[in-house]
């Protein structure tokens, strides 16, 4: 086992926390830039490092070259916190991973294949701890002394170790390096992603909580330090499709949440990845490739594989195959390497000795544990007039890109509102680095938390609230490319029920701006005027993405008419997209309903600004 590389892998996937999410909101300018040129710089800084391992292919000090991309790496992602938002984060965290693929391809000709994946799985699992025990994004976002201090020793220590160490020539079947990148897909998507086991699931978040780290660590133990379990790859291979098939579909469950059995089908998943990982680890019977080549290969893979997945929510063709066929590639390029090996790697010899983890490991899960104690539910009674914001999120990141989920939490803040409708909501989702920002905004405003996914398990709208509310949520008819979903929250307003929906319509378009079909907005209306049939008071609020003029215009006749009014009216002009300044997102009621001190602050971090309305109950609409 090789700490620099462990350190290095460990702010390689920092930077790659920068690195995707600023393909979407910096280089594809929220949609703005065509999808060939963001694939196309994604592409090329993945290509880079072949050409820079060929253009230094002549020379002969590889440890100085090693060495100076380590150095490199470390630099960028030293600098990242104080880079400004925008395009010099996204070319600084561009140079920082080009740096660290090249480093990690060089380091394939001096560190055995065990150690380099045992290594790699030891940064896996130090980050799915940390973010289990201080939750929250990635150090590289955090602001603050304490994150910054943190990141600086981390870069001390790294700088240290790629100094310090030793290099010699080291033997291992190249094609087995290819198996790195497929695997830190499937361990970002769902293996080691602790967000996504804890959204998966609210019933015990506390224990949830651990089923990550447990798992991230036992994996880094299986291909580190386990002797091999015949009868080969197959095996292992075929429980790991299989694990990863079921926690795929476990994920496309309607309801609440996929629940248990995702985050079982995961731990079994990545167990059989770990068992794949070490059998891989071996040595050839005849050289058959450049060990570098092969790495930066499956890195390749990686990207695409992260592209096939995520471009499905904006292209609309079913990514679900994505993740099987990663584990179906792992498992058929483990069993080629098992058919050319001669021999297994020898295992790696323990830094210390077992008994040596018990306390820590015993103290890590204590303190995952009390960071993940369940919240005390909302007692507040229901004030006389509900002050109640909206807002699109943009998955946590600003107009200029940066991680705003701080600064998101302040403008709603000042709004001071009783309930909050949020929508673009981002639970883990690898592309945007795997952070929960609803966890964020529930513990930094107090607020008991409903969650609706609508895309997958992971992404979708929530509704925060001061006071008791019993919530459903139910999907929409699929329409556009990202799915779509209704909550219900039911409770008594002056001793008069209520019904709150809480969505986000994702239509498909025509050429001219206009709906292409009217399912969503028929469906919604359709639950409005059951709410109404029952005696209930109707309010709808979130980013509807339809005004009422303009080619949108016909959706908004729909909607309202199902017997909702539009309180906001006399305060236009009240624009809600920071990009064209239409007003999108919105707050209608049932008659009976008025609202007051309307508010869109004009802040920057989302593409869209929040709004928020105080909401009185007339005494015509008390019966």
């Amino acid at each position: 086992m090789r700490f620099e590389l462990a350190l290095l892998s460990y702010l390689l996937l920092e930077l790659l926390a920068v690195f995707l999410p600023g393909l979407t909101t910096v280089v594809g300018d929220a949609g703005s830039t065509p999808a060939e040129l963001m694939g196309a710089y994604a592409l090329g800084t993945f290509l880079l490092p072949f050409a820079l391992l060929l253009l230094t292919g002549r020379l002969r000090r590889k440890v100085a070259l090693l060495r100076f991309f380590a150095l490199g790496a470390i630099a960028a992602r030293t600098a990242l916190p104080f880079t400004p938002d925008g395009w010099p984060m996204a070319a600084t965290a561009t140079a920082g991973t080009v740096a660290a693929l090249t480093y990690l391809a060089l380091a394939t000709r001096f560190i055995p294949v065990r150690a380099f994946f045992a290594s790699v799985f030891l940064a896996v699992a130090a980050r799915t701890t940390l973010g289990a025990l201080w939750p929250g994004p990635d150090l590289v976002w955090r602001d603050g002394l304490v994150p910054t201090a943190v990141g600086g020793l981390l870069a001390l220590a790294a700088i240290a170790a790629v100094i310090g160490a030793r290099h010699h020539a080291a033997e291992s079947h190249p094609a087995s390096f290819f198996l790195l990148g497929p695997a830190l897909f499937l361990s970002l998507l769902y293996f080691a992603n602790g967000p996504f086991a804890i959204a998966s699931t609210g019933t015990a978040p506390f224990a949830v909580a651990l089923a990550a780290p447990t798992a991230a660590w036992a994996a880094f133990g299986v291909i580190g330090f386990k002797s091999e379990i015949r009868p080969g790859p197959w095996l292992w291979g075929g429980i790991l499709v299989l694990g990863t098939a079921l926690t795929t579909f476990a994920t496309r469950v309607g309801g609440d949440g996929p629940g248990l059995p995702a985050v079982a089908f995961s731990a079994v998943g990545f167990l059989a990845l770990a068992f794949l990982l070490g059998q891989a680890c071996a040595l050839p019977r005849r050289p058959n490739g450049s060990p570098s080549t092969w790495l930066l290969l499956g890195f390749l893979a990686f990207l695409l594989l992260t592209f096939a997945y995520f471009a499905a929510y904006d292209m609309g063709y079913p990514n679900g195959s994505v993740p099987f066929l990663a584990a179906a590639a792992l498992t058929a390029a483990a069993f080629a390497v098992h058919r050319s090996s001669r021999e297994c790697q020898p295992l790696l010899t323990p830094p210390f000795r077992k008994r040596w983890a018990v306390v820590p490991a015993l103290a890590a899960a204590a303190g995952i544990v009390v960071a993940h104690l369940p919240a005390a539910p909302a007692t507040t009674a229901v004030p006389d007039s509900i002050r109640l914001a909206a807002y699109n999120i943009r998955m946590g990141f600003g107009q200029d890109g940066g991680y705003a989920v701080p600064e998101q939490i302040a403008a709603l803040r000042n709004l001071d509102a009783d309930l909050v409708v949020l929508t673009e909501v981002d639970r883990g989702w690898m592309l945007n680095g795997g952070q929960d920002t609803l966890r964020e905004f529930a513990a930094a405003m107090d607020m008991e938390v409903h969650w609706a996914p609508a895309a997958d398990s992971l992404w979708g709208d929530a509704l925060l609230s001061r006071f008791p509310v019993e919530t459903r949520s139910r999907p929409l008819p699929e329409s556009g490319p990202t799915g779509a979903q209704a909550l219900e929250a039911r409770f008594d307003w002056h001793r008069e029920p209520v019904s709150l929906f809480a969505t986000h319509f994702q239509p498909a378009y025509e050429e001219d701006g206009s709906w292409a079909d009217y399912w969503q907005v028929n469906s919604l209306g359709r639950r409005v005027g059951t709410a109404v049939e029952e005696g209930r008071h109707v309010i709808v609020a979130g980013d509807l993405n339809l005004s009422p003029a303009g080619p949108t215009g016909s959706a908004w006749d729909r909607l309202t008419g199902w017997g909702l009014e539009d309180p906001l009216a006399p305060y236009r002009p009240f624009p809600t997209s920071l990009g064209d300044g239409a007003q999108i997102d919105h707050i209608l009621a049932s008659p009976g309903v008025s609202a007051a001190e309307a508010d869109n602050p004009a802040v920057r971090h989302s593409d869209h600004r929040p709004i928020a309305a105080t909401l009185t109950l007339d005494e015509k609409g008390r019966r």
